[in-house]
């Protein structure tokens, strides 16, 4: 089994990459119409955009096949647009304070997302606990002031992101489709330089120094502007 590590663009791969681009998107399509399914909600709801608007979506492969992604979004907390942002509908005031406590540059870490094959410990290890150590170093390696995430309860994500260095600012939170409720969480870079799991830390890292980045594609429209 071969891992490997992929930070992918939103959108416009360069055209090298479409290919696996539109792998990781048809990855995550497949298994969000599952959820959306489960939660009461038709597979209608889930639209494109959804993965578009992202910065970067990271995506874990075994054997060229995407096992588990997520995505990131930067924002600036600053701006009065970020906070009347869809994203914090169910924060509080004291909950944002908490988020920005350490500056406002901010990464809004979503769609959690592991594959059936993946599950569990299926391949030897923890997809999930994995697709979070990755987490830690995009967040890292993006020098954000937190990243910002809200699991599912019912999952018991929750957990898992703690043993990562996630800490909680709210529990028990509607996440507005159907009865599940979520835990807002946040990373902070003081906390996940010193939280580790160690019996994961040798395979995060050896992915993480061996990523492949593919680059967003600006040449049309930089003709576009000409």
């Amino acid at each position: 089994m071969k891992l490997q590590y992929v930070l992918l663009p939103g959108q416009r791969p360069h055209p090298e990459m479409r290919e696996l681009y539109q792998q990781v998107y048809k990855f995550w399509e497949s298994i969000w119409e599952v959820t959306f399914n489960e939660l009461g909600k038709s597979d209608e709801y889930l639209k494109s955009d959804a993965f578009t608007r992202q910065d970067y979506v990271g995506a874990v492969l075994s054997d060229g096949k995407c096992m588990g992604l997520c995505f990131y979004r930067i924002l600036d907390a600053s701006m009065p647009t970020t906070l009347k942002d869809s994203y914090f509908s169910n924060w509080g005031e004291t909950h944002i304070r908490k988020l920005r406590s350490r500056g406002d540059k901010i990464v809004v870490m979503g769609n959690l997302t592991v594959s059936p094959e993946a599950r569990g410990t299926k391949l030897g290890f923890s997809m999930k606990d994995l697709i979070l150590g990755t987490a830690a170093k995009v967040f890292t390696w993006l020098e954000a002031d937190a990243m910002t995430l809200a699991p599912r309860k019912d999952k018991n994500v929750q957990r898992a992101c703690a043993l990562w260095g996630a800490e909680t600012i709210a529990s028990e939170i509607p996440s507005g489709h159907g009865d599940v409720n979520v835990e807002l969480m946040s990373f902070f870079q003081d906390v996940v330089q010193s939280s580790q799991r160690p019996e994961l830390a040798a395979l995060v890292d050896s992915l993480w120094e061996n990523r492949l980045e593919v680059p967003y594609y600006t040449h049309e429209i930089e003709k576009w502007a000409a």
